[in-house]
């Protein structure tokens, strides 16, 4: 049984999530990254664990602010009545 693909050095698992190297590495030290495993002073990521960081992080697009402000009255313009 090949176990070569269960665990990701950082450099392999920044290109799997498609993130610089350096990011992986400021959200790991920020507590803002996605799980990883620390082996010795080797840190590694399981692929089944990125998946899972990746699904959590999933965002349903909602109506951006500015779409339910502009009514088309001046006077509503950034919520300040001009009178």
């Amino acid at each position: 049984m090949d176990f070569s693909d269960v665990l990701l050095e950082p450099k392999e698992a920044a290109a799997f999530l498609k993130v610089s190297l350096s990011w992986l590495a400021k959200a790991r030290a920020t507590n803002d990254g996605p799980p990883f495993v620390r082996i010795g002073r080797c840190v590694r990521y399981s692929k089944a664990a990125l998946l899972r960081w990746i699904k959590s992080r999933e965002r349903s697009q909602k109506p951006s602010i500015a779409m339910h402000r502009n009514t088309g009255d001046p006077s509503a313009q950034n919520g300040r009545n001009r009178g």
